[in-house]
């Protein structure tokens, strides 16, 4: 177990399913057995058709500290169009501690910790409801320029046995299925709905840092969780060969590092394109088994 501060110096003890959040606060708990599936928030339970299992991320394993210190670290935020995201509230965001601003007219926000050091620090929105919550590194030398797309919402819940569609991008909850938003930063109805956005193909390296991806999408309400995983098929923006055989990245924005080492690419999954060079879709089985920023690479 490791135990967070924020900003604010509020501390939390990190758990699977009880993780630390960016802001230090608690998320949601997981489902329990039952005789039906259910869409679990701390706030209500909502059952639905089905017998899902527990709900639980996997516990994560915390990568090596690596400690930079910031002083005046002037980052900017663009949407998918090149534009400046002006007065929008951001972050940079530590494994230990959180630093918070707005940027100005020209998508700029300066953050200072006079020197002092964050571990990893991380430089990405505070949610997932109206941009993209894709994180970009600092590595103490260069300022962050992030990327953060506009959101679609499905303005549709996510239940077991049904399908949502937001942005190019089709989840498809089994019909047995749980699902467990974190109702701390999605805390009603109307934040708890799919959404989605796509970074422009000329984009996808400097979102991501690897000239090797194809096509990114962001993802919300992130870290939301899906037992047994959900099935999705994702719009074939990049044009991508049909039948070829492609591998399927998520990027881990959660300080307790359930999928992967915190801002990082990770694979978790192997894909296809249709046949018809329309869609892309993760392997039958497989499945995708929370809501993150999701990046596609020929293999």
């Amino acid at each position: 177990m490791r135990f967070i501060r924020s900003i604010s110096f509020a501390l939390c003890l990190t758990a699977p399913l009880a993780a630390c959040g960016d802001d230090g606060a608690t998320s949601g708990g997981g489902a329990g057995e039952g005789g039906g599936s259910t869409t679990t928030t701390g706030t209500g339970t909502t059952t639905s058709t089905g017998s899902g299992p527990a709900c639980e991320a996997p516990e994560g394993e915390a990568s090596p500290a690596n400690e930079i210190a910031i002083d005046a670290v002037t980052a900017s935020a663009d949407d998918a169009a090149g534009d400046p995201l002006a007065d929008f509230d951001l972050q940079l965001c530590g494994r230990d501690i959180c630093l918070y601003g707005t940027t100005n007219a020209l998508g700029q926000v300066t953050f200072d910790q006079g020197g002092d050091t964050l571990d990893s620090p991380l430089f990405k929105p505070n949610d997932s409801l109206v941009v993209g919550k894709i994180g970009y590194l600092y590595d103490g030398v260069t300022d962050p320029a992030g990327i953060f797309p506009t959101m679609t919402d499905s303005d549709a819940a996510m239940e077991a046995g049904g399908s949502v569609t937001a942005a190019g991008v089709t989840l498809t909850i089994p019909a047995d299925g749980v699902v467990v938003v974190d109702d701390l930063t999605y805390d009603e109805p109307a934040k708890q709905t799919f959404r989605a956005a796509s970074i422009p193909a000329a984009q996808v390296e400097a979102a991501t840092g690897d000239a090797d991806f194809a096509m990114v999408y962001a993802l919300g309400p992130i870290d939301t969780l899906f037992c047994p995983a959900a099935q999705v098929e994702f719009v074939n923006y990049a044009d991508l060969a049909p039948d070829s055989a492609v591998g399927i990245y998520v990027q881990e924005v959660n300080i307790a590092e359930h999928f992967g080492a915190y801002g990082a690419w990770t694979r978790i999954a192997g894909g296809t394109v249709s046949s018809d060079g329309q869609t892309v879709s993760i392997d039958e089985g497989v499945g995708l088994p929370v809501l993150l920023n999701v990046a596609i690479k020929p293999e």
